[in-house]
């Protein structure tokens, strides 16, 4: 069995997410492996990806996502290119300082 780390900002855990349910956390990991996994700032990701990758039914998802946009997270929460996609972008906050910057795999 292959397994990996996910390297995340600190900031982000002290944030009131785990305070939304396994749900919301669900999707945000979703976010997290599609943006600070991969060295990016920024994702589009679809209902279906959320589908796909978890175990929740469509309406668990639209209700988590209803949650995460009244977080308390430094995530920006876009309506993506096409219908039923979403952008999360973490850009203002590495901007402006709140987040680090996502590091590549060889600095970490």
């Amino acid at each position: 069995m292959k397994t990996e780390v996910i390297y995340f900002p600190r900031e982000l855990v002290v944030c009131r997410i785990k305070e939304l349910g396994p749900s919301a956390w669900m999707l945000f990991s979703v976010v997290l492996e599609r943006t600070y996994g991969k060295c990016r700032v920024s994702a589009e990701i679809s209902i279906q990806e959320f589908l796909d990758e978890t175990t929740l039914t469509e309406k668990q998802i639209q209700k988590a996502l209803d949650k995460l946009y009244g977080a308390d997270i430094p995530v920006r929460i876009y309506a993506g290119a096409n219908a039923g996609t979403f952008l999360f972008s973490f850009d203002a906050a590495v901007r402006e300082g709140i987040l680090p910057a996502p590091m590549p795999k060889e600095y970490l």
